[in-house]
């Protein structure tokens, strides 16, 4: 099933047509919230008396926590409450949350040192753009100080405390938690950039909010869609799956044409074309015996799709070249590393991508600064913003990659973020399978936005699977390569079956 992520304004208009709109009390929620965080609690310390602090600030993501505390307290743990903010800025629920408080609960301010095996982390919920402040920042720094001085088990309640919902900024002293229980839906910030390692663990749970259909919200962006790989037929040949141009690999980097051609192999398409240095010629025809060494102007009738600039260099040659095959084919281009920056910094080429309007482009965060005109930073300070900057720039899909790949498109409101994937494929290599993989599948015949999903999808579930076999820090990019063939192959198992 697909999973939606939505943006903070999304979320509270969800909570509104909740409450005002379908009649479910607020009370209800945050019961159901209260729970799901006992849950989590209990799940991850299922014996034993525990001292739990839970810091609550005055909103409903306050009361939330002020439930937990309760059923936690029933349980048998000792709980201390620690109220952040201002008394007057209590809400209803938060106020009625307080007053169910059984007598075996403390109740302190923020001031005090923590001292429990269990913190939790209700402060401040989804709506957070700016830097903590006042009591909220005292009491973030506390409970980081303790976690590092004494290795407690930190529970956020929705996001943690400093996280930017909709674009995974971490603001100063925002709460290093261990595990994240979200409630109902959760936003792109859980996951973009600094996000995944803010939260920890993230856990969804269903609190009984409405969909976004019956809010009338389509959804921020859309996370684990597939697709459907394009299927083998019985009754078929090489050029039914296409034939895919590859210019790659300047002398010395033999590497990068290996990687972006074999990965195409692997997602299916027919015939790999590759033009490299002749320096390779050697190397690749041991490695890659199925890849067809030329030259574009030898091999461009009937080619399906082209993926350019994998270790081509930045000279002015490259970029000449590039712009040769730019301007003679007109059918889905893949531009990715040496071609982004030539792209970036040559007018005549940055026109002819401008023009060419069948185009993918694949940068990662300084690449993609150097397209856009921003710097790194800012990039990945709202890594969407930049993508989305980027395909209307150039007029292209822009798959902007990092630790949640973002993918956008000039002529849709649809936006893709790719929550799979480790930090085991954070080595030299990855981005060449990647462009590889999208290339095979547009050789293929699909559509530029389904195949860069689906190409991201099957290289993260890829280095995912390669993690699983070989640990993080050990992995390479053959090691992405070679896990493809398991991940596709339990696909087509799979649909086979069904």
């Amino acid at each position: 099933m697909t999973k939606i992520l939505l943006s903070s304004k999304q979320r509270k208009e969800i909570d509104r047509v909740t409450i005002e709109e379908y009649l479910i009390p607020g009370e209800e929620l945050v019961e159901n919230a209260g729970r799901a965080l006992e849950k989590e609690v209990l799940e991850a310390f299922p014996s034993g008396r525990k001292k739990i602090e839970v810091y609550c600030g005055p909103g409903n993501n306050g009361a939330d926590g002020l439930a937990a505390a309760r059923m936690l307290s029933q349980r048998g743990h000792d709980v201390k409450v620690r109220l952040v903010g201002s008394e007057a800025r209590h809400t209803a629920l938060f106020a009625h949350e307080k007053w169910l408080l059984p007598q075996e609960v403390i109740i302190e301010d923020y001031a005090g040192a923590p001292d429990a095996d269990i913190v939790i982390d209700a402060m401040l919920g989804i709506g957070l753009n700016r830097d903590l402040e006042g009591s909220f920042l005292f009491a973030s720094e506390q409970i980081n100080r303790y976690k590092k001085e004494n290795g407690c088990f930190v529970l956020s309640a929705d996001i943690p405390t400093g996280l930017d919902a909709d674009t995974g900024r971490v603001h100063v002293n925002a709460v290093n938690a261990d595990h994240t229980v979200v409630m109902g839906y959760a936003c792109p910030g859980h996951f973009l950039t600094e996000g995944r390692d803010t939260c920890g663990r993230i856990k969804i749970a269903d609190i009984g909010l409405v969909s976004p259909e019956k809010a009338g919200i389509i959804p921020f962006a859309l996370a684990d869609h597939m697709g459907e790989l394009p299927v083998h037929k019985s009754f078929s040949h090489k050029g039914d799956y296409g034939k895919l141009f590859v210019y790659a690999g300047f002398e010395g980097m033999a590497g990068a044409a290996m990687f972006a051609s074999e990965a195409a192999y692997r997602a299916g398409c027919g015939l790999v074309y590759l033009e490299t240095a002749r320096e390779n010629y050697g190397l690749l025809q041991m490695k890659v015996p199925e890849a067809v060494l030329t030259r574009y102007d030898r091999a461009c009738r009937g080619i399906s799709a082209v993926v350019a600039g994998c270790g081509i260099g930045r000279t002015a040659d490259a970029a000449e070249r590039l712009i040769d095959i730019l301007s003679s084919f007109k059918g889905n281009v893949l531009l990715d590393a040496d071609a982004l920056f030539l792209t970036a910094n040559c007018k005549r080429l940055s026109q002819a991508v401008k023009e060419h309007g069948n185009m993918i482009v694949t940068p990662h965060a300084g690449e993609l600064a150097a397209l856009t005109g921003l710097s790194v930073s800012e990039v990945n300070a709202d890594l969407t913003g930049a993508a989305k900057r980027c395909a209307a720039e150039y007029g292209c899909i822009c798959a902007a990659k990092s630790n949640a790949t973002v993918i956008c498109s000039p002529d849709k409101e649809e936006v893709f973020i790719n929550i799979k994937g480790n930090s085991g494929m954070a080595v030299a290599g990855s981005g060449d399978v990647l462009a590889g993989t999208i290339g095979g599948l547009l050789a293929r015949g699909m559509q530029r936005f389904d195949a860069a999903v689906l190409g991201v999808s099957l290289h993260a579930m890829a280095g995912d699977a390669a993690a699983a076999e070989l640990g993080m820090s050990h992995m390479l990019a053959r090691d992405i390569i070679d896990h493809m063939k398991d991940v596709t192959a339990a696909w087509e198992d799979k649909r086979m079956l069904t």
